[in-house]
């Protein structure tokens, strides 16, 4: 009798104890075992990792951050130096503007003055050309009038021609006479 007992305690030990086939009752609560052994087991682990992640993540988006205010600081700064070389271009072409017009206004002060030279120039041979050319037509003149003088003076009596180159010599000829010296 004692082994029916302890065969009767068993089943009976054993009749609530088993496998439930039910699913909707067995899912829950494999799936709420599963659930309290991964917090209890893997809970710390799970916490580090995931810190670990969002530590990493943070510490991403933060290099992220100062990445992009670099680069937005860079860009302000290049924008900065584009409008400089626009005002330093515009620049040069108002300095090239007006070195050219100056350079223009220089060169035709000096083609001015260079024509001026010139014209000073031919004007003083003009006037030392005018100056022979009067000098030549002097003695040239000078030279007809003896040749005319002389012609009439042979017509004339000896006598008469002496006398009157005595008197006439002096005044009307010294000019001539000394042209020839």
């Amino acid at each position: 009798m004692e082994e029916s007992l302890i065969n009767g305690s068993f089943i009976l030990f054993t009749e609530g104890f088993g496998i439930n086939t039910d699913v909707f009752e067995t899912n829950l609560i494999n799936q709420l075992i599963i659930l309290v052994a991964l917090f209890f087991l893997g809970g710390d682990a799970l916490k580090t990792s995931l810190a670990d992640r969002n530590n990493k993540v943070k510490g991403e988006m933060d290099a992220a951050v100062n990445k992009l205010s670099e680069a937005v600081a860079k860009y302000t700064e290049i924008k900065k130096d584009v409008v400089q070389a626009r005002v330093f271009c515009g620049q040069i072409r108002k300095d090239s503007l007006t070195t050219k017009s100056l350079v223009l206004k220089l060169t035709h002060e000096a083609q001015r003055l260079e024509y001026e030279k010139m014209l000073s120039v031919a004007s003083r041979v003009i006037d030392v050309e005018q100056t022979y050319v009067m000098e030549e037509l002097q003695v040239l003149l000078g030279q007809l009038s003896l040749s005319l003088v002389l012609s009439y003076f042979d017509t004339i009596p000896m006598t008469v021609r002496n006398e009157f180159l005595r008197t006439y010599k002096s005044r009307c000829f010294g000019a001539l006479f000394q042209a020839f010296v």
